[in-house]
């Protein structure tokens, strides 16, 4: 009987960006946010929503825009392991997101238009 390895979220991503050579954000994050909750899941979070909120002085209240957009709710979702290593005014080291860490399955580049590549050492 062989033992199988569950695979990890960073596993699978790695696998779908070398799969298409290359991948945007966006694809990354809809591929992520349909893998642990299902397909189609990333499509159908889009809902409409004011574009922004005015004050308004003489109501003393903040108003909701006469201006919808639509908005995917998942957008940020995952969106820690994009962040970037950087130290802080204060000097507080804030260490790079799990997909820019090399754990042995390699780790995501950014290449200069935007998209992301797998490197593996």
């Amino acid at each position: 009987m062989s033992k199988q390895t569950k695979k990890t979220v960073k596993q699978h991503v790695m696998e779908f960006v070398e799969s298409k050579g290359s991948a945007r954000y966006m694809e990354i994050i809809k591929f992520i946010v349909d893998h642990n909750h299902g397909e189609g899941t990333y499509d159908a979070s889009y809902v409409m929503e004011p574009k922004s909120w005015n004050w308004d002085p003489v109501e003393q209240t903040y108003k909701k825009s006469e201006i919808m957009v639509r908005k995917n709710t998942q957008r940020g979702y995952y969106s820690g392991a994009f962040r970037k290593p950087y130290v802080s005014r204060d000097g507080v080291t804030h260490y790079p997101g799990h997909f820019y860490n090399d754990t042995g399955y390699g780790c995501l580049e950014k290449t200069e238009n935007g998209s992301y590549i797998v490197v593996r050492k």
